[in-house]
């Protein structure tokens, strides 16, 4: 089956890499000082047909990169409710305990990956070659072209980090930070 995506994605869908880009307000800000970059949430639109391709992978990946109990990202059956439910019940199980809650928010999560250190990572989980190969073509010679007003901008390449919009990359990103907190 991996053959049959790989044939896909290289001979008959050549522009599978490139993600036409709109800009987002964040509506977070304090203040609306949209002349910032950071003040904006860039969304990729990828091709259907790379979505499609993206979701046969990481229904393989996920069953061979194994990940802890506490990530919920890209996972099936997990869900952000879960992740309540399970803090609402450490809370109750601690009740006469001091309890600390650390969450984190990685600004810039998906445009950072490293891709040879995810491969590095997805090796040391138990994927097979092909799909870390694959991946890794997945991840480099990406183009993008930003909307915004009406308006699309040339064409820009990068080689770095997993597109916001892609089924995969939550899932990716989940494998990338997993160990973050182990010594």
């Amino acid at each position: 089956m991996l053959g049959v995506v790989r044939n896909l994605t290289e001979k008959d869908c050549r522009d599978w890499h490139r993600a036409e880009t709109v800009l987002i307000k964040k509506g977070d800000q304090l203040e609306e000082t949209y002349d910032v970059i950071k003040s904006w949430r860039m969304i990729h639109l990828l091709p259907v047909l790379a979505k499609v391709v993206e979701r046969i992978i990481l229904n393989k990946m996920t069953k061979c990169a194994d990940l802890e109990e506490t990530q919920y990202g890209s996972r099936r059956e997990r869900s952000s409710q879960d992740a309540f439910k399970q803090i609402a019940e450490f809370v109750e199980y601690n009740k006469n305990m001091k309890v600390g809650i650390m969450m984190m928010d990685v600004e810039g999560g998906f445009d950072n990956v490293d891709i040879d250190t995810l491969s590095d990572i997805l090796v040391y989980r138990g994927c097979d070659r092909e799909q870390i190969d694959w991946t890794r073509r997945w991840a480099s010679r990406r183009s993008f072209r930003l909307r915004f007003n009406r308006r699309t901008s040339k064409e820009y390449h990068t080689n770095k980090g997993v597109p916001q919009g892609s089924p995969l990359s939550p899932f990716l990103f989940s494998v990338y930070v997993a160990d973050i907190f182990k010594p």
